[in-house]
């Protein structure tokens, strides 16, 4: 997906609205998702936040649309995800 630059500038300043308007995590997460998804599919959403010191991941906010177990812990050393390993 290849969007010009005005496009880009669009979004970003959408998302950084969505995230000041919001007052709890769980809003800036509805948020972002609710504008992505206006922008394309997708069917889970989460946002990980990567700590290098530990090397490993913690949940900013759970998933959209799917509550997997593996999500319910805070956090997540990289070496047990597959997929997050190869991000």
């Amino acid at each position: 997906m290849q969007w010009d630059t005005a496009t880009r500038y669009k979004l970003l300043l959408r998302l950084n609205n969505d995230i000041v308007s919001a007052s709890t995590r769980r809003d800036v997460f509805s948020a972002i998702a609710q504008s992505l998804g206006d922008i394309f599919h997708f069917d889970r959403l989460s946002i990980n936040l990567f700590d290098e010191k530990t090397n490993s991941l913690s949940y900013f906010a759970a998933a959209e649309g799917i509550s997997p177990t593996e999500i319910s812990e805070d956090v997540r050393p990289l070496a047990k995800g597959a997929i997050a390993s190869a991000v």
